[in-house]
Formats: C-alpha cells, sequence, structure tokens
C-alpha cells in the first residue's frame, strides 16, 4: 500500500527543486517523532510505571561544606508507606569512596561537598510518603568553613576532595572537548587545583614591547544550567536473576550502562539501559542519576523510580562551570594580532572535569597569533559539580576573547570584521597546542556574514549597534554502527544506539529511503534499541551523532539494497544492472510491468535461504 506524504514534497530547503537529484536529501521534512510529542502521546522517563516501584526523594545538605555526624531515620521508617532510608554505606557499589568522589553516586558519605547534596534516600510506596519521610530524618551536621570562591581556591588548604583522584574527562570526551592536561616536574599543585593546561609559542614578552596597541580586560562568567525541559528521571529494576534494567532520560546508553555496571561491580551484561525520549538534554544527561538509581533498587530488590524537581535540577545537577578569564591581546597598527596572553580559570565546583583544555585550544586557534603565552587552571569549590553544556568551554572563550578584539579594534580604528578577516587562522595554521588546522571555514563564515554585518550597520539609529564574533567548536568522532533491515511487509527498519534529540532519526530515515528508492520515508522505521540489542555508538552530543553515525547508515542501507537486489536478479532471471528500485517495488529497466514487492523479496529471502 502506498501512502502519499506532504513530508516528500515540500519546499527543498535549498530551493533548488529537483536539481540537487535526490528524493529526499536537502529537502524540508518534519521530524517523524512530531506528531506523538505535539499530542501528548510520547512517553517519557517519568511517565513509566513499573510495577511494585517504590518512589525515592532524597534528604538534602543544607550546608556547603560539613561532615555528617549521624543520621536517625527511625521516625521516617514509622511513617505508612515508607519502604527504607538508604545512605550512601548502605548501597552495593563497589568502591564507595572512589564513586561519592567521581559523583557517579550522588549521596554524600562522610562530608557534603555542596548545599543540596543528598545524604539519604528516602524510599516510599507514594511519592507523598517519600516526602514525609525526608522531613522525618533527622541528619546531625558538623559545619565546615566552606570554599565557594575559584580565586580563594587556587591557594586554599582546604581539600573539597581531599586526596586527588584521576582526572574525569568522559563527558568532555563525548563533546570532543576533551584533552591533555599538564603536570610539569615539580608542579605542587594546591589541593583544589584539579589539573592545569599551559600552551606556548614565540616570545610574548618582546611581542608586547613591540606591540602598538595592547588591550587587558578580565571577564567573569557566572554558571549556567542546561535548564532542559524535562528533568533527570530515571527507573530501574531487577529481574529474577538479579540483572538490572534501566529506563533512563539519557544523552548516551552505552556510557549510562558502562557507568552502572562499574560502579555496582556488574559487568556490561548484568546491565541493560533502555533510552526513553528525552525532553532535552544539552549536554547534562551523561549518566549523572543512573548509578544511584540502580544501586538503590539492586539494595533493596525492587524497582526504583527518581525524577529531579525543578528547584533540585538548579541546586544539585551539573551546570556548566563559573569562569574568570583574564586576556590580553597586543596589535600592530596595520591591524596585525601579534601576541595573546590569557589566564583561563575554571570553578568545577565538587568534580574535577571542566573544560579548561580546549578553552585554551579554542582561545588560541582562532587566529594567527606569532606569539602566545596561555594558562588554564581548574579549581575545586564547595558546589555542584559541573558538567557538559553546548560546547564545554567554548562560549566563556569566545565571549572573552572575541569582546577583546573588539576592544583591539576600536583602538586601532578598524573595522571589527576588518580585523577578524585580517587574522583569520586558515588550513594550515598553527592551533594552540602545536597542532595544525584541517579545514576551518573561519574565512568563508566572516564573508558570508559580510552582508547581513553590513547592512544592519548602515541601517543603526543613534545609539544602535551591530555586534559580531566569531566561534568555533572542533567537533568529534566516534565508532558508528547501524542495522538496516526488510521487513516482511516491504517496509525498512533501521536500528541504531543512539538518542534522537536533534531529529537525527528523521535524517536517517531519509538517507534511507534515498537509497532504497522510497517515495515515502515514513516507510523506514527508525528504532533506539537498547543496550542488548542496539550497535554500539557513542553519545550524543558535540555536535557529531549525524557527521558520525549517517556514513553507517548509508552503507548499511546500501548493502540491503545490495541483497535485495540479488535476490531480485535471481528471481526475474537478469542481471543486477538491469535492476532498479521504485517506490517499495524492484522493476527490470525499461519493462515497468516485470517487478517484485519488497515483501515478496523477504519471502524469497526466507524462504530460500539466501
Amino acid at each position: 500500500m502506498h501512502s502519499t506524504d506532504q513530508r516528500s514534497t515540500s519546499a527543498p530547503v535549498d530551493g533548488r527543486g529537483d536539481s540537487n537529484g535526490f528524493r529526499h536529501i536537502g529537502r524540508r521534512m518534519p521530524r517523524a517523532d512530531a506528531p506523538e510529542r505535539l499530542t501528548g502521546r510520547t512517553r517519557f522517563a517519568n511517565d513509566l510505571q513499573a510495577p511494585g516501584a517504590l518512589f525515592a526523594r532524597f534528604v538534602r545538605s543544607p550546608y556547603a561544606s560539613a561532615r555528617i555526624v549521624s543520621i536517625d531515620a527511625s521516625a521516617a521508617l514509622n511513617i505508612p508507606g515508607v519502604s527504607a532510608v538508604l545512605s550512601a554505606r548502605d548501597l552495593p557499589v563497589a568502591d564507595i569512596d572512589a564513586a561519592v568522589q567521581a559523583r557517579q553516586i550522588v549521596l554524600a558519605l562522610d562530608r557534603t561537598t555542596h548545599v543540596g547534596q543528598p545524604v539519604a534516600a528516602v524510599l516510599a510506596e507514594t511519592e507523598a510518603a517519600a516526602q514525609d519521610g525526608v522531613e522525618a530524618v533527622n541528619v546531625e551536621y558538623e559545619a565546615l568553613p566552606p570554599v565557594v570562591d575559584p580565586v580563594a581556591a587556587l591557594t586554599s588548604e582546604v581539600a573539597v576532595l581531599g586526596e586527588q583522584r584521576e582526572l574525569d574527562q568522559a563527558d568532555l570526551a563525548m563533546h570532543g572537548a576533551a584533552t591533555q592536561t599538564v603536570t610539569e616536574e615539580g608542579d605542587e599543585r594546591a589541593p583544589n587545583v584539579a589539573s592545569r593546561v599551559r600552551f606556548e609559542r614565540g616570545d610574548v614578552d618582546a611581542g608586547f614591547r613591540e606591540a602598538d596597541v595592547i588591550v587587558e580586560r578580565e571577564y567573569n562568567t557566572s554558571w549556567v544550567s542546561q535548564a532542559y525541559l524535562e528533568p533527570q528521571a530515571c527507573t530501574a529494576t531487577v529481574d529474577l536473576l538479579g540483572s538490572l534494567t534501566v529506563y533512563a532520560s539519557t544523552q548516551a546508553l552505552f556510557h549510562t550502562r558502562g557507568q552502572v555496571a562499574r560502579t555496582l561491580g556488574l559487568t556490561d551484561h548484568d546491565v541493560t539501559v533502555q533510552a526513553m525520549p528525552v525532553g532535552g538534554g544539552f549536554g547534562g544527561k551523561f549518566g549523572f542519576l543512573e548509578p544511584t538509581v540502580a544501586a538503590m533498587a539492586k539494595a533493596v530488590n525492587r524497582p526504583v523510580r527518581v525524577t529531579y524537581t525543578r528547584q533540585e535540577e538548579f541546586s544539585a545537577a551539573d551546570p556548566a562551570p563559573q569562569s574568570r578569564m583574564r586576556v590580553k591581546l597586543g596589535a600592530r597598527r596595520d591591524g596585525t594580532l601579534t601576541t595573546l596572553e590569557a589566564e583561563m580559570l575554571y570553578d568545577a565546583g565538587g568534580k574535577a572535569g571542566a573544560p579548561v583544555g580546549i578553552s585554551g585550544i579554542l582561545m588560541g586557534s582562532l587566529y594567527r597569533f606569532e606569539n602566545l603565552r596561555l594558562n588554564g587552571v581548574e579549581v575545586l569549590t564547595h558546589k555542584a559539580g559541573t558538567g557538559a553544556y553546548r560546547a564545554p568551554g567554548a562560549p566563556q572563550t569566545a565571549f572573552s576573547l572575541e569582546s577583546t578584539v573588539d576592544e583591539v579594534a576600536r583602538e586601532l580604528g578598524m573595522d571589527p570584521l576588518a580585523l577578524r578577516l585580517q587574522n583569520a587562522a586558515h588550513q594550515g595554521d598553527a592551533t594552540a597546542d602545536g597542532g595544525t588546522w584541517p579545514r576551518i571555514g573561519l574565512e568563508e563564515c566572516l564573508q558570508a556574514a559580510r552582508p547581513l554585518y553590513e547592512s544592519e550597520r548602515a541601517a543603526c539609529g543613534p545609539h544602535e549597534g551591530v555586534g559580531l564574533a566569531a566561534g568555533g567548536w572542533p567537533g568529534a568522532t566516534d565508532a558508528a554502527s547501524a542495522v538496516c533491515r526488510l521487513n516482511s511487509d516491504g517496509s525498512l527498519q533501521l536500528t541504531t544506539g543512539t538518542v534522537d534529540l536533534t531529529g537525527t532519526s528523521t535524517t536517517f530515515a531519509m538517507i534511507v529511503a534515498e537509497v532504497l528508492g522510497l517515495d515515502d520515508a515514513n516507510a523506514v522505521r527508525v528504532s533506539t534499541a537498547d543496550t542488548n540489542a542496539a550497535p554500539h555508538v557513542g553519545g550524543t552530543g558535540g555536535s557529531k551523532v549525524t557527521y558520525t553515525i549517517a556514513p553507517a547508515v548509508l552503507r548499511a542501507a546500501e548493502d540491503t539494497r545490495d541483497q535485495i537486489l540479488r535476490i531480485a536478479s535471481a528471481e526475474l532471471e537478469t542481471s543486477v544492472e538491469d535492476l532498479e528500485l521504485v517506490n517499495g517495488q524492484v522493476q527490470v529497466r525499461g519493462v515497468p510491468g516485470k517487478t517484485l514487492q519488497l515483501s515478496e523479496i523477504f519471502t524469497l529471502a526466507t524462504g530460500s535461504g539466501r
């Protein structure tokens, strides 16, 4: 059966009609999941009702830094419906000290490291009973002096996390932002300095002496919540054999499975993660809550569900880090930017892993500086640990660097666009970390922006202006897999392990429909399977999903097409070269009546063993 679909006939994105040679690629197409989302039929993680599930609510610390003296749960346990009150030490975790410090377990152990940190979890038959239990738990604290200022943290002897542990850059790596930090021999770090980066080339001091114009400024940014519409939500169940299934609002199926398995001392085979539709992530949903929920389910041997409130999201999730940047730029009168010196200070809160390394690379690589000296430091403070957020480190860096470039342009009396074009890095130019740029496209982007920039400036009235800034992101690559199947009814199914946040499933359906000659891309069903069935892929982040997974989708679709044509060739007794796929059937070129439906191809393949 063929159904007409408006999505296949709407106006092309590039306005070229059919001249691009594609049925689907380059055309506007609404998201395949739009009807379900718009009508409220999409089921998110918090919509799941696991039989026998306990609701978990957290008792949270009012102190940024405190020693937990005692936890008295007796009153809470007497409340009808309350099933258990768990502390960190009640959880079946392989190394509870390491798990708490790395925030794989969100519960505090013996000390709290930020306001709002959970110190105990109340599990109950209803959410109301769980909240009543939270209010009945009595926690005795010994308040300690907190370290909350990142500058003071540089020299403070009060260690936020105690013993230094390995830097966790997993979230950054999935965004293409992880980079090696530098620990030089004899570098005695203060207890709250989690990492440093240093990039240097040329003679910075001489560069400033020879500069005609020098501008030095300091910039501060605050932490930023990802503010996704759907809060953190997770349900974990334990089957009769002790295996875990985790239903999560996560951007990374396999990363989340690994986090849960390692934290609980299990193998990957013991944990299944089922990705639910995600109501926004922006870098903030990479296995943050799931290990804790899974551990609680293991502890009580019952399903456990957790959904954060908006207040909990703001006080105890993983926002983008606060930063303090000092930027000093030197330039010649002809507009050449010669020398850059910058200090980048990132407040990582209670979890090491801020994007200080990528910040340094972006700071020193956008323009062709002869001399540069960049020092980046990541410090720990008594605040919620920070995480990834929309190109981690890039907004803070672009804000400080580009603001300074504008001020240099003003001092030189140059047009800001002209100054950037004169100094823009090109393919083959050096990056701050000693590499070289491949294709970068900065000049092309600036030139493309020129007409709008100039027309907007010309239209400005008194006290009006037009801002211009350049920014970039290195992107990332991942190993990617996809499985394309022909179903018995002639429809196509594509299975991936990636989470769709931005419409990538629709993109993949368009690719499969293009290769298989389908007029209707709706004939392709794209699904994200659980970690037991899905092919392995990386996380959804870093603007890399289509770039890395689409080639795998293309190859899977081409392999499916080739198998279909081989089977049809044998049945129709003609060469593969004489066959074509046209809207759900194989036909002999020039002989429209000699055809096979895709459903018939399925029957032939499964019936003959081909």
